[in-house]
């Protein structure tokens, strides 16, 4: 299986490491929302059929780094909107992986 990182260069179509760090940290982070959404003890626990969902918030993330915040722009005539949540098909994948709380 393709490593996470290797997934996400090749979505974005990004050759060479100038930007690794950067993805890394996405790829993280989303793995870090994973954890928490689903209740898993730690990133150990993420089933590997989550990993395609994860680079997708990665892509997401990717794509919206330096217009966090903005719900809106408009350039020349372009009017771009924003989704401030995560499209429902991420939210699914992770709610199949989700474990129940005890309280």
């Amino acid at each position: 299986m393709m490593a996470p990182l290797e997934r996400l260069k090749l979505r974005l179509g990004i050759k060479g490491t100038e930007e690794d760090a950067l993805l890394q940290l996405l790829l993280d982070d989303a793995m870090d929302y994973a954890v928490n959404y689903c209740n898993l003890g730690s990133r150990d626990d993420i089933p590997e059929k989550l990993y395609g969902t994860i680079v997708d918030m990665a892509v997401i993330s990717y794509n919206k780094t330096g217009s966090e915040g903005l719900s809106s722009e408009s350039y020349a005539g372009a009017s771009y909107n924003y989704d401030a949540d995560l499209p429902e098909g991420i939210l699914t994948a992770l709610q199949r992986e989700r474990l129940a709380v005890l309280v």
